[in-house]
């Protein structure tokens, strides 16, 4: 499916904004005039206010080895789940980060595969860009997958340590992985719909074996 173009027909503008913080991440108050279209008096002006988060866009990757039907993970520490008092902030996912100034996504996912899990990436599949959580946040997320081999390996991954990333890299089996999802235990969007991809073009790599799952 083509990402949607502008609607012909937009009626809606932000008429003031506000800067509210400014670091890592940019917090932006706005606020936006639009016509109702679905709801109420169909064309009746009105007002709402909201808060934008920006901070660019990100990329995802899940490698698979379809030798031996196996894939790469990271677990790592998330502040966020700290504040909401998960009793297990720390979060299995797929190998991303942020896409910087001047690089392309596939860019970017190389370097993450690299930097994260040790491997030099090969056979990229670029799957549907997708908003994070459009509600609040204008990050657009670049999803992939790739193979790998042993042979791949080209450092430790685990992050980098200067920049207090501290990375546990995950080497699991396709049935594995689909244990956590058939268990709901899946907690990240990013795996899930990087399983469900990987379920559609590498159907031979998922099997009914269980043997090797891991505990998460």
């Amino acid at each position: 499916m083509e990402q949607e173009k502008k609607h012909p027909s937009v009626q809606a503008e932000i008429i003031e904004q506000t800067i509210v913080y400014d670091k890592w991440v940019t917090l932006i108050r706005v606020k936006i005039r639009a016509l109702m279209r679905w709801n109420g008096s169909i064309g009746t002006p009105y007002q709402i206010e909201r808060h934008i988060h920006h901070h660019g866009s990100g990329t995802c990757v899940l490698p698979i080895d379809p030798i031996r039907n196996r894939l790469l993970l990271v677990r790592q520490l998330r502040a966020p789940l700290i504040w909401a008092k998960d009793p297990n902030p720390y979060l299995v996912q797929p190998a991303a980060g942020l896409i910087d100034e001047g690089e392309t996504p596939q860019e970017a996912i190389l370097r993450e595969g690299r930097e994260e899990l040790g491997y030099a990436l090969r056979k990229l599949l670029p799957l549907s860009p997708c908003y994070a959580s459009p509600g609040f946040s204008t990050e657009m997320i670049y999803p992939y997958l790739a193979e790998y081999s042993g042979s791949d390996r080209v450092q430790s991954g685990g992050g980098i340590l200067a920049e207090n990333e501290d990375i546990e890299v995950l080497e699991i089996t396709t049935n594995a992985l689909t244990e956590l999802f058939d268990n709901n235990e899946i907690r990240d969007a990013k795996l899930l719909i990087l399983y469900l991809a990987a379920l559609k073009f590498y159907p031979e790599c998922f099997g009914q074996d269980y043997s090797e799952i891991k505990q998460m």
